[in-house]
This record gives C-alpha cells, sequence and structure tokens, in this order.
C-alpha cells in the first residue's frame, strides 16, 4: 500500500487510507500474521476470503457506530485493489493508467 503524500488526489488518499485500515483490521482485530498482509489480502479470492474480511470489516465497523453513508468506502477501495492487483490479466486493454491507484 502506497505512503500517503499530500499531492494525492483526494479519492486517491481514501482509497489508500482505507485499504490501510482493512489491513490493520486484519491484523488487530482478527489476528493475521503481518506477513500475510498485503493487498491481496483485501481481494476476494476464490476461496473467498477476501469477501469474509471485507464482510466481517464491515460488521465491525457498524458495531463502532460508523455511518452508514460511509459503508461504501472499503468495497470502493477493495474493488480498486482488485483492479490494481489484475490490471494486467483484464481484457481491457488501451487505458494509460490503472484505476487511480498509483
Amino acid at each position: 500500500v502506497p505512503a500517503l503524500s499530500l499531492s494525492m488526489p483526494v479519492s486517491k488518499h481514501h482509497h489508500v487510507l482505507t485499504c490501510r485500515r482493512m489491513l490493520g483490521f486484519a491484523h488487530n482485530v482478527r489476528g493475521m500474521p503481518l506477513e500475510q498482509l498485503g493487498l491481496a489480502t483485501l481481494v476476494p479470492s476464490p476461496g473467498r476470503e477476501g469477501v469474509s474480511l471485507l464482510m466481517e470489516y464491515q460488521h465491525w465497523r457498524q458495531q463502532k457506530g460508523v455511518a452508514a453513508r460511509s459503508a461504501v468506502q472499503p468495497i470502493k477501495a477493495a474493488i480498486v485493489a482488485a483492479r490494481y492487483l489484475y490490471h494486467e490479466q483484464s481484457s481491457v486493454r488501451g487505458q494509460s493508467h490503472c484505476c487511480g491507484f498509483f
């Protein structure tokens, strides 16, 4: 996950921050070892590990009283992370940059 920068556009900043929060949740709340953390942790896999992490994170946020209007933010961040990780395998070609993550 890239470092935050003041020159980073707001949407990128929010995606990076949300990814970091989800990874922090995976480590601090779920007890996932640091060696297993990365962007791929946030992306659903065939075994649905990423989906369960996202669902647990959303449920945990609800319990903490986070505003319902921000519930879509982690989902958007996971989608952006997936696009970044798998843009090489995408059938969409000719884009100059990938999904605005970096």
